[in-house]
């Protein structure tokens, strides 16, 4: 299946193509992690837990939350249309302490550019749904629910693996990126949305403006009361067809303490904006296949010009 990005078509389902970039083949180059845990104070750590990867291009897992904790946690992600769900949320008890859902998708990705020169490409993250906080006891410092997606490209040129140590996936995959020496993304997104009690905001830094990675948006609220969000950035960064690239596709609901709701299971999408005239191959040999972008007013203003002149042709030769 094509994809069409500002007029240009991009093939969504190719193998990895020029030789410069392919001269070290990837042994890893696409998947999904999935991490989901709940927990009750009357335990240590978290329990019972799913964390696990699949080369499948999609993924829809529900925690088993049969034990009684008081949690639901869901989560989704599809490679073809480049979104994802993630929900988390606790009963009000005093003997539950929290919930996680997340899930990140990797692909990667090489791209052909008009002349083989680089070119700027353009991207788009965005979500939404629902927070709310009721717990203002835990741990003394109150609950908290938050929600995040981040996107961040990696230059994985000459690797044979980026995602793959010897077997043990990290659930970190920033410091196992670091650790092999590929240093920071060329470029990363990210947006993050908080309710929860003064005293945790305080402890995480959320309200820090200052912080490595600031909040979009922390509200201070313990009642209950359900906040609706709808959050989204553009990012760039220039594509050199002679390198190739890994993509992750972050998706966070995390809730501390009981009565809380992290929910943006519909939707957390990420697509190309603008390729200024380049095309992608991917790893995956589907990321982003089924994604549809909506035409732009001045193409629909052509199409509806051609019917207008079509309809008229058809009228004056009856």
């Amino acid at each position: 299946m094509n994809k069409t990005v500002n007029g240009v078509v991009c093939a969504g389902i190719l193998t990895l193509a020029a030789a410069s970039v392919d001269a070290v083949p990837l042994t890893e180059q696409s998947l999904i992690h999935v991490a989901q845990f709940e927990n009750s104070l009357a335990l240590n750590g978290l329990s019972p837990s799913e964390n696990f990867v699949t080369t499948n291009n999609s993924i829809s897992h529900t925690l088993d939350t049969s034990s009684g904790f008081g949690s639901n946690v869901q989560g989704h992600a599809s490679m073809m249309a480049g979104k994802s769900g993630i929900l988390a949320s606790t009963t009000v008890s005093p003997d539950v302490a929290g919930a996680i859902s997340r899930i990140s998708m990797y692909d990667t990705l090489a791209f052909s550019t008009q002349n083989g020169l680089n070119t700027d490409v353009s991207y788009e993250i965005n979500f939404d749904g629902h927070l709310s906080n009721i717990d203002s006891t835990y741990l003394g410092l109150g609950g908290l629910a938050f929600a995040q997606t981040r996107v961040s490209i990696y230059d994985i040129t000459g690797l044979s693996t980026w995602l793959d140590d010897n077997g043990n996936f990290s659930t970190n995959v920033v410091d196992s990126l670091v650790d092999r020496s590929i240093g920071l993304p060329v470029s990363s997104t990210n947006i993050q949305f908080a309710v929860g009690a003064q005293g945790i905001v305080d402890l995480f830094g959320f309200s820090d403006p200052a912080s490595p990675i600031p909040t979009d948006s922390v509200i201070v609220d313990t009642s209950g009361t359900v906040f609706n969000f709808n959050l989204s950035k553009t990012g760039t960064f220039t594509a050199d067809p002679t390198k190739k690239y890994g993509i992750e596709i972050l998706s966070r609901s995390l809730i501390y303490g009981s009565g809380g709701l992290a929910d943006y299971l519909n939707t957390s999408a990420f697509d190309f904006t603008n390729l200024n005239g380049a095309t992608f191959s991917s790893g995956s040999g589907t990321f982003l296949s089924a994604a549809t972008s909506v035409p732009e007013p001045s193409i629909l203003a052509l199409l509806g010009i051609g019917l207008i002149g079509f309809m008229t042709y058809k009228r004056n030769r009856q």
